[in-house]
């Protein structure tokens, strides 16, 4: 006599694959792609996310996963010796100190120049 088929009916959830241990027999349920458990795959599965919000501070919802939101500074998009600001999305672009220019065109380092004060002074000698 076969042995039933311990995934028909299928014990997940809805989003769950139920496959058979080839050792012990047993039920397995499993996440379908890009999907997580919603407590646990016996209750199903769902999208981590369907929109930014979804996922939380720092975070983007990209192909239905939370994923870190890309630092707008990484590569650096300033000018030559400038430094990136990450002001959320977006950045800002200064020069440093010691630096003049603008940040988003680069940065020219200010050159010390020596300054002598001459002083003339002219004597008027009265006999």
């Amino acid at each position: 006599m076969e042995k039933p088929d311990p995934c028909d009916p299928s014990p997940c959830g809805p989003g769950a694959i139920c496959t058979v241990h080839p050792v012990t027999g047993n039920p397995v349920c499993k996440c379908e792609p890009n999907k997580i458990p919603l407590g646990t795959t016996i209750q199903g599965c769902d999208y981590e996310c369907r929109v930014d919000r979804d996922c939380g501070y720092d975070h983007e919802c990209i192909n239905f996963q939370c994923e870190r939101k890309k630092d707008p500074c990484e590569p650096n998009p300033c000018g030559m010796m400038a430094i990136c600001t990450r002001r959320g999305d977006n950045y800002d672009c200064h020069c440093p100190p010691g630096t003049f220019g603008s940040g988003y065109a680069g940065c020219q380092r200010v050159s010390s120049i020596s300054i002598t004060n001459y002083v003339h002074f002219s004597f008027i000698i009265i006999y």
